[in-house]
């Protein structure tokens, strides 16, 4: 399986007020501005964790909570070997692929492991655009959700700040005949991460 797409949610966590989704290995595709748990193991008896690091742009890097207060390790108390790394407010600075290092020491000597597990994580803006300068009542409107992540992504849909009940979930929102019922302000959003929606676009739809 492509692991651009083998991302799986393990759960939705929630610290000092923050929510933010747990990946394991693959893809992330997140907003500006919202935040994410990366998961990985030492999966070695005896080694323990060291750091996170980001590769971007062939640069390496420790995301260091030390120097950046929106990074943060955790682990489970009762599962030694499962760290994690928190991100808030995440910035297109952020994107890259992250993975977790981890230390065995033999004597005087020390040894560095690089886990297996790898994030890409992307940091997207989003955007509703109309695909028609004026529009009209029996016109056909299309509303694309404009990202710059991977286009493999499911979107929510919301129109005055309320959740549009759709049975598809992609990037666009097609909407047939549209009358001055269909007017207001459209904003559409990543699964997963629904609270951090585009700005509003105001849909007027005129005689």
């Amino acid at each position: 399986m492509n692991l651009t797409f083998a991302l799986m949610v393990l759960s939705l966590l929630c610290v000092k007020g923050l929510f933010a989704v747990v990946f394991h290995s693959g893809s992330v595709c997140a907003p500006a501005g919202s935040a994410v748990f990366l998961e990985s193991k030492c999966s070695y008896t005896g080694w323990i964790f060291q750091s996170w690091k980001l590769r971007r742009n062939n640069t390496e890097s420790v995301a260091d909570p030390r120097k950046d207060s929106r990074y943060r390790y955790s682990k489970y108390k009762d599962i030694v070997d499962w760290c994690y790394l928190h991100i808030h407010g995440l910035k297109e600075t952020d994107a890259g692929i992250y993975y977790m290092t981890c230390i065995y020491r033999e004597g005087h000597t020390r040894f560095t492991l690089k886990s297996p597990s790898e994030f890409t994580v992307d940091v997207t803006d989003l955007q509703v655009c109309v695909d028609s300068d004026r529009v009209t009542e029996g016109q056909n409107v299309t509303l694309t959700c404009k990202t710059s992540g991977p286009l493999k992504q499911t979107f929510i849909w919301f129109k005055n700040g309320l959740r549009l009940d759709l049975s598809y979930s992609g990037d666009q929102l097609h909407v047939s005949v549209v009358s001055r019922e269909d007017s207001g302000p459209y904003s559409c959003a990543l699964k997963h991460f629904e609270t951090f929606p585009s700005a509003e676009m105001l849909l007027d739809v005129t005689q």
